[in-house]
C-alpha cells in the first residue's frame, strides 16, 4: 500500500507541475529547483506516512486465571428397598431378583437402573421381570436389608 501511496503522490505532482507550465524549451533554473523541492517534499511526506505503518501491531494475550480443581464426585443413589428383593423358583433353581414393579413403585430412580441389569426369569406361573442384585451392586446401587 505505500509503494502505491507514493507512486500516486508522485504522479498527482508531476501532472499539476505540467499543467501550469508551457511548454517551453529553456527552463530556467528556479523552475527547475522549485521542481526538484516540490518532488522531494511530496517524497518526504509520503515516507513519513508510510514509516507510522510498517509498526507491528503488538498483541498481548494474557492466561486466564486457573480454575481450582474439583474432583469428580460419585453419583449419589439413594439405597434401593429391600423389600422388593424376592427368591423366584425357576428351572435352573432359585433365583434372586429385585422386583421391577415393587422397584417402580417405592424406588424414586428406578427408571434410572441400568437396563443391562434387567432380566427376566420363567416361574411356574409365567414371567417375572426384575434387576440381578449383584449387578445393580457392580455397578454402584445397594439395597437395604430387611
Amino acid at each position: 500500500m505505500n509503494k502505491h501511496l507514493i507512486a500516486a503522490a508522485a504522479a498527482t505532482a508531476l501532472t499539476f507541475a505540467s499543467i501550469g507550465a508551457p511548454a517551453q524549451a529553456d527552463i530556467d533554473r528556479d523552475n527547475v529547483a522549485r521542481a526538484i523541492f516540490g518532488v522531494a517534499a511530496v517524497a518526504i511526506i509520503a515516507g513519513a506516512i508510510s514509516s507510522g505503518s510498517n509498526q507491528p501491531t503488538v498483541v498481548y494475550h494474557t492466561a486466564p486465571p486457573p480454575q481450582p480443581y474439583h474432583p469428580p464426585q460419585q453419583p449419589t443413589r439413594a439405597l434401593m428397598p429391600g423389600h422388593c428383593a424376592h427368591v423366584y423358583s425357576t428351572s435352573t433353581g432359585p433365583r434372586r431378583l429385585l422386583n421391577a414393579d415393587c422397584l417402580t413403585q417405592h424406588y424414586a430412580l428406578a427408571g434410572r437402573l441400568p437396563l443391562s441389569c434387567a432380566v427376566t426369569v420363567r416361574v411356574a406361573g409365567g414371567f417375572e421381570s426384575g434387576f440381578d442384585p449383584t449387578c445393580l451392586r457392580n455397578v454402584g446401587y445397594r439395597a437395604h436389608r430387611y
